[in-house]
């Protein structure tokens, strides 16, 4: 399946991806730093600066793309290579994280990676030349490897590394990821088993690690540029545009064709009505008993909404149909 969503979204790239203002930078500076001039954009000019407003990960990851077509001799688009291949990997993970999470039920994943296959936002961000497509990956698993050091034994460490990996490489990627690390510690410190001093030093390590490359980019950024992150901190209320926009994406989810605001906004609550309700009503069903409070928790706070509920419901689905 995640083959088949790499074709989707290599088919639907054909004519070449869809270029912003940010993929602009993106693009310049993953040129420079296989160019040899850094991170930076106008190189070779006097406009000649480098970049500080965005992190390096996702345009490092296009520069590697463009050596490799210099050492191949063939010309590349790096931009939708890494697109395809970002859609590809998210669709894995996401169909991995469900198996696991069902225990090694197929149907329930083949039914989550169909879902975000089909998923016209969640193509549009793949087949942009944005850095969101890879940080949605190294967001995921970072959060699942969160979720896992919380149910797991106290003595386990390598899923708290994983996590913090993964968190370090997301903010990499997004600045936006230091929401992974503010909510994967809080995790940490509420649910997680054992003492309140064995949480904390998990807090600790997991802060630790998933900070430190960051930290290392905004002294390089203060000493090159003058400045953390050229940008301002703000307080912003989420606006009612972006509550629409995100009624849409999740009533596009069932409904692709929809637009309508009024429409998206009544379908989307009707879907998740309809499918908590649902969930609720299976979830009393079952024989096996219900999680333990930690799994629980992870479970509310982490459970990807949009496809846990859809996820649960066929496995419960077909476990219905089997004691039948």
């Amino acid at each position: 399946m995640a083959l088949v969503g790499a074709g989707i979204a290599a088919y639907a790239t054909r004519d070449g991806l869809g270029i912003t203002f940010d993929s602009s930078i993106y693009v310049d500076g993953a040129r420079h730093i296989a160019a040899g001039y850094g991170f930076t954009f106008n190189a070779g000019t006097q406009d000649a600066a480098p970049i500080s407003h965005y992190p390096p990960l996702y345009s490092l990851l296009l520069a590697g793309v463009i050596r490799l077509s210099h050492a191949i001799h063939r010309q590349i688009d790096e931009c939708r290579v890494v697109g395809v291949a970002m859609f590809g990997a998210n669709l894995l993970a996401v169909g991995w994280i469900i198996l696991r999470r069902t225990r090694g039920a197929v149907v329930p994943a083949l039914i989550a990676v169909a879902l975000c296959a089909l998923s016209f936002d969640l193509l549009r961000i793949h087949a942009t030349a944005w850095s969101e497509c890879v940080f949605l990956l190294f967001a995921l698993l970072a959060l699942w490897f969160v979720a896992r050091t919380c149910t797991a034994d106290e003595r386990s460490w390598p899923p708290l590394i994983a996590a913090a990996v993964f968190t370090s490489l997301a903010m990499m990627t997004r600045f936006a990821g230091i929401s992974v690390l503010m909510s994967g510690g809080l995790c940490l410190l509420i649910l997680s088993r054992g003492s309140i001093e064995r949480r904390l030093s998990r807090g600790v390590v997991y802060g630790a690690v998933g900070a430190v490359p960051t930290a290392l980019w905004l002294v390089r950024n203060k000493l090159v540029a003058h400045t953390t992150t050229n940008r301002s901190v703000q307080f912003q209320m989420i606006s009612g545009e972006t509550w629409l926009e995100a009624a849409r994406t999740l009533a596009r989810w069932w409904f692709p064709a929809v637009s309508n605001s009024v429409l998206a906004v009544m379908l989307a609550t009707l879907v998740v009505i309809g499918f908590s309700a649902l969930a609720v009503m299976l979830w009393r069903q079952r024989r096996r008993a219900a999680p333990p409070p930690i799994e629980a928790g992870v479970d509310a706070m982490f459970g990807l909404p949009a496809l846990s509920d859809p996820a649960e419901v066929a496995r419960n689905l077909v476990g219905n149909r089997r004691r039948r």
